[in-house]
């Protein structure tokens, strides 16, 4: 061979090896770069669900077939449910958690504890929606299956037993209720201690049992003793921080800008029905003005659960005959409510009712039936049948109809 020859062979063979390792760092680059999955894993750690989602959305994933990449995007996807979710932001979190449970019971199969942790979440998030009927399928599996896989004595099982609860609580379906909520409180004390915000979560729904069965002494208890657990729980929290190096009088004034759970803001809000109910209307007000300042600060002005307990403080001062405060509060809360991505939450029908009752009382009969249809049609729509507060808003439609002129109003649902 040729020196000629041998230089043109060797430059090839320099080429196809330059191009080969191009090639090769190529590949590697693509396995390197972070994938929609890591990118949406840190924005979810500064709960930024947009950019989550769109991390997600936007970069395709390019190892099909490979499960550990897949599961990775199952989970950021469950993370991004439960993002939007406490963000009141309901059927985007539903859109999220179902192509997280597909993507696991394909991989995983049906039968599988991460597979159980997505139902439970996409039945939590369904009841919290006012979607109840939605949400029984779900949190049914996810009990079922905790059951068979982790025993009916483990934590996981008491917190879907609770939110079961929980659900049959809001359906009207009280035995039931106490029935799923008792093994699940037990579960908990026995594992947790006695001072926990799970021992509270469920102390609390117990307290809302009992005032719907009218006892309201029982249920009073019951509230105190949750706001008691938080309270010392946030203590402990509190205790080592610059807050102890202070006098007395500057912690007693620091600690009321010190972070709050918002379930606080929910408890006081339960409790503030009992007092309104035992004629309490100082007490309850207070409170209420207490849960609202909670849960705007803890979680944003536009969230369910705001206005829902801006509903509930109308409600005292309507009782308390501040009709301008409790007209204010009832329309600040529907505003928030009709913003809320569930359009028949029952909380907006009830705030409605609420408005409703208001006019009525100041003789404005047709804003009156204005409100009080649609929030029966939303309590219709959200509600089982037979549930009292479908009967109440009933009674309250047909009482305004009579008021303005004996016209009918339509049979209950």
């Amino acid at each position: 061979m040729s020196a000629r020859t041998e230089l043109l062979t060797g430059r090839r063979r320099t080429q196809a090896l330059s191009l080969t390792l191009l090639a090769a760092l190529a590949i590697l680059a693509t396995y390197l770069r972070p994938n929609g999955a890591s990118v949406a894993n840190a924005a979810l750690r500064r709960a930024d669900c947009d950019s989550a989602r769109e991390s997600l959305e936007s970069a395709p994933e390019r190892h099909a077939g490979d499960t550990a990449q897949e599961l990775d995007r199952a989970g950021a996807l469950e993370r991004l449910g439960r993002c939007f979710g406490q963000q009141g932001r309901y059927a985007e979190a539903e859109t999220a958690l179902e192509r997280a449970l597909e993507i696991r019971e394909r991989i995983l199969g049906r039968e599988h504890q991460s597979v159980a942790d997505v139902l439970h979440a996409l039945g939590w998030f369904e009841t919290h929606a006012g979607r109840y009927a939605a949400a029984a399928p779900f949190l049914e599996r996810a009990l079922a299956l905790r059951i068979r896989l982790l025993g009916p004595t483990h934590v996981d099982v008491a917190a879907t037993q609770n939110d079961f609860a929980f659900l049959r609580y809001l359906e009207g379906r009280l035995d039931e209720s106490q029935a799923l909520l008792r093994p699940a409180l037990e579960t908990r004390e026995r594992a947790l201690g006695p001072a926990h915000a799970s021992i509270a979560e469920s102390v609390n729904l117990l307290g809302l049992i009992y005032r719907s069965r009218g006892l309201l002494r029982e249920a009073n208890a019951e509230f105190e003793r949750a706001l008691a657990i938080h309270a010392s729980i946030r203590e402990r929290a509190l205790a080592g921080t610059l807050l102890d190096s202070l006098g007395e009088r500057p912690r007693r004034f620091l600690r009321r800008f010190a972070p709050e759970n918002p379930d606080v803001g929910s408890i006081l809000s339960n409790l503030a029905s009992v007092q309104a109910a035992e004629g309490r209307l100082s007490d309850a007000e207070r409170s209420l003005e207490r849960a609202v300042g909670i849960l705007e600060r803890e979680l944003n002005g536009e969230h369910p659960s705001v206005g829902g307990a801006l509903s509930n403080l109308g409600s005292i001062y309507q009782h308390e005959g501040k009709t301008i405060l409790a007209e204010h509060a009832y329309t600040r809360a529907i505003e928030i409510l009709d913003r809320s991505p569930s359009a028949d939450d029952p909380e907006l029908g009830r705030a409605l009712q609420n408005l409703g009752s208001l006019h009525a009382a100041e003789h404005r009969y047709a804003d009156a039936r204005r409100h009080l249809e649609r929030g029966l049609e939303i309590l219709r729509k959200s509600l089982p049948p037979g549930h009292p507060d479908i009967a109440r808003a009933h009674r309250n439609l047909m009482a305004i109809c009579e008021q303005a002129g004996g016209r009918e109003c339509g049979a209950p649902a």
